[in-house]
């Protein structure tokens, strides 16, 4: 026994009643992290706060015209339009209008952002990152 821990006498219990610590039961601590760890991680966290993945930006807008495709046949067919083919025909015209909105919508948001470059230094990292970042797997 040590310290009031372990068997009395190992004698009987299969064991050579040598005591060792449980490192399970150790806390970590909190600032583990060096000085230079933690300036790479404020670095880190403060150049992608609030940035979204520009793949799943554009998933969710292809998503939000296909929303608004279906809510409008939809409609269509509760105004009790039977004709499947006419149905077709002007759900892909609405569908096409909408995404020719999103592409120029897209454009313009490029063109403001490439005006920022210029001012913003940060901002050419964070494209670079989502590059590489959309060849590795799309952000995974």
């Amino acid at each position: 026994m040590y310290n009031g821990i372990g068997v009395p006498t190992p004698r009987g219990t299969g064991t050579s009643g040598h005591v060792v610590k449980n490192a399970g039961a150790i806390r970590k601590r909190q600032g583990h992290l060096n000085r230079q760890n933690q300036k790479f991680a404020s670095k880190l966290s403060s150049s992608h706060a609030g940035h979204k993945n520009i793949v799943i930006q554009r998933h969710d807008q292809l998503r939000a015209v296909e929303v608004k495709v279906a809510e409008f046949e939809e409609m269509l067919r509760s105004k009790g339009l039977k004709d499947e083919l006419e149905i077709v025909q002007k759900c892909q015209n609405v569908r096409r209008e909408l995404m020719n909105d999103l592409e120029e919508k897209t454009r313009n948001e490029q063109n403001e952002v490439r005006d920022k470059v210029q001012t913003n230094d940060k901002h050419p990292m964070l494209l670079e990152i989502d590059r590489e970042r959309e060849m590795d797997g799309g952000g995974n």
